[in-house]
């Protein structure tokens, strides 16, 4: 399911240039860099969930002792990697959507 999700990413050429550049190699050089910044994005979005579960797994299951100024740097330090995977999470929400759009039953 996930490299048919892919593939569908991959293949999408709505985003692509509507006029054709007077070098057919450029128009297949700007197809093959929209292809790979839809394939950086959707692994930017897969990164950024898997993180941000591991990572508050970790803040839940080992809690550190706040009273104790490792604690603190500890809790800010997972704090502020979970702010930086939801911030990629938001920033690749329309990849998501489109995924959802484009399998969506009528």
């Amino acid at each position: 399911m996930f490299f048919v999700i892919v593939k569908s990413i991959l293949s999408d050429e709505k985003q692509a240039p509507k006029r054709m550049s007077k070098h057919p190699v450029q128009h297949e050089l700007k197809l093959f860099q929209i292809q790979i910044l839809k394939a950086m994005k959707l692994l930017s979005f897969i990164l950024s969930v898997i993180t941000f579960t591991i990572t508050l797994f970790f803040l839940v299951s080992d809690f550190p002792n706040l009273a104790s100024l490792n604690g603190i740097i500890y809790f800010a330090m997972m704090f502020i990697l979970l702010m930086i995977c939801i911030m990629g999470i938001i920033l690749n929400w329309p990849l998501l959507r489109r995924i959802h759009n484009r399998f969506r039953l009528n």
